[in-house]
């Protein structure tokens, strides 16, 4: 899924850390499936 948000959804991407004023940084967590993920705010 992060491939996704870093080739097709890229600009959507690029508007949301505009739009939040923060970089935004996708990572794979071991033991998740595809639909988990988690949202963290640093």
């Amino acid at each position: 899924m992060a491939d996704r948000f870093l080739d097709e959804e890229s600009q959507g991407l690029a508007d949301l850390e505009a739009f939040i004023g923060k970089s935004v940084t996708l990572r794979s967590e071991h033991g998740y499936t595809q639909e988990q993920f988690d949202v963290v705010v640093l």
